[in-house]
């Protein structure tokens, strides 16, 4: 089987939340999310790589990108309330949804992907994670949580925590956090579903804490 013909499912959440506006990180944010627009747009990377993003929104979360739309707008307000239960609950069903679509139409695909870009702060508590079907679709998911900022760590983000636990970044370096999903996204399609991947320590050293 080709590798051409596997395809890599990607789902994010952004925290959007009134919290990054409070830290400054909003630009950063915003300039994070036109990079990964940028590399997204590519033809080629759209033919490998479905891509959700979900945001906070009031006492929601929003789709920023569905895996179906090919473009989204990258500018966003810092301004939702930082809910996490709901956007994880949203997320993994629309994940749910997509996966059985590609499996109808027999697409061969890699382990989908879930991906956290977060404040450190969520004000529900994560009930997902209690629930014994969204958990062992988690179970099924290749997890990346990130933190923007190392000043807290808030106990309701402690399930998540304690299954993978959160990768701080230096610095606030988004644009490093972009380079190294955008190198890790590339080496996964272009390797076969069979071949893992390793972690590299080294490419994280310089702007993650470890």
């Amino acid at each position: 089987m080709s590798i051409e013909t596997e395809k890599l499912v990607v789902s994010m959440i952004v925290d959007n939340s009134y919290t990054i506006k409070s830290l400054g990180f909003c630009d950063r944010l915003n300039q994070f999310l036109v990079s990964l627009k940028t590399f997204i747009d590519d033809d080629q990377v759209q033919t490998r790589i479905d891509l959700s993003i979900e945001l906070f929104n009031g006492l929601t979360s929003k789709t920023l990108k569905s895996f179906d739309e090919k473009a989204f707008e990258p500018s966003i307000e810092c301004n939702g309330f930082p809910l996490m239960d709901r956007a994880i609950t949203k997320t993994m069903t629309d994940l749910g949804n997509h996966i059985k679509t590609l499996e109808a139409s027999g697409q061969k695909m890699y382990k989908p992907w879930f991906v956290i870009v977060s404040s450190g702060l969520s004000y529900d508590s994560l009930a997902a994670f209690k629930d014994k079907t969204v958990m062992e679709q988690v179970n099924q998911l290749t997890i990346f949580p990130f933190l923007m900022d190392d000043t807290f760590l808030d106990e309701n983000l402690t399930p998540m925590n304690r299954l993978k636990p959160f990768m701080v970044i230096k610095e606030h370096q988004m644009d490093s956090l972009f380079q190294w999903l955008k190198t890790m996204m590339k080496e996964r399609v272009s390797k076969p579903s069979t071949e893992k991947m390793r972690l590299d320590k080294d490419a994280l050293k310089d702007w993650i804490y470890l």
